[in-house]
C-alpha cells in the first residue's frame, strides 16, 4: 500500500482537493461519499512501465580501445582506416533478461485509500473531479446553510 500526498484548500463556497497520483490511471480511482460529510478516495497502482534496457556487445570497424569496449571518434577515423580491423564492441539497447534484478525501486505501487471528513455539510450532487498529468483535482461545493426547523410535540 501507499499513501498519495494531498492538498486540501477551503474556499468560501467549496473545498478544493489536489492529490498526486502519478502513474495511476483514471479508471483505477474510485471517489465516494461514505456518509454525508466524508469522502473516500481509493484505488491502486501497478508497475506498468517498459522494462529497463541493457547494454549488448557488438562489432564495428573504426574505433579506439577503451577497456573492453571501443569508442569511435571523428579524429581517429583516418588512422583506423589504415589500421587492421580488430574486434570491438558497440552499445545497443535490448530488453532485459529474466535474471535481472532491481537495485532501486522507489515508485509507489499497490492499493491506496484516504478519507476526508468535512466540518460542514457538502453538496455531494455537484462534486467535480478531473485528472491531468497525474494530479487528481476535486471540487466539493459546500451545501447551502439549512434553516433550522422546529418540531412540535403532539
Amino acid at each position: 500500500t501507499f499513501s498519495p500526498k494531498y492538498d486540501l484548500i477551503e474556499l468560501p463556497d467549496a473545498f478544493c482537493l489536489h492529490g498526486e497520483l502519478a502513474g495511476v490511471q483514471q479508471d483505477e480511482i474510485e471517489i465516494e461519499f461514505t456518509d454525508p460529510q466524508t469522502m473516500t478516495i481509493r484505488g491502486h497502482s501497478e508497475r506498468s512501465s517498459t522494462p529497463p534496457m541493457r547494454l549488448v556487445k557488438g562489432t564495428m570497424s573504426r574505433s579506439a580501445t577503451t577497456r573492453d569496449c571501443k569508442v569511435s571518434s571523428l579524429h581517429e577515423r583516418a588512422e583506423d582506416e589504415r589500421a587492421t580491423h580488430e574486434e570491438t564492441c558497440t552499445t545497443t539497447l535490448q530488453p532485459p533478461q529474466a535474471k535481472e534484478k532491481y537495485w532501486l525501486s522507489e515508485r509507489s505501487v499497490g492499493e491506496f485509500r484516504r478519507s476526508f471528513k468535512f466540518h460542514v455539510c457538502v453538496d455531494q450532487d455537484h462534486v467535480q473531479a478531473s485528472m491531468k498529468n497525474g494530479l487528481l483535482s476535486i471540487v466539493v461545493p459546500k451545501a447551502e446553510k439549512r434553516v433550522s426547523c422546529k418540531v412540535t410535540i403532539s
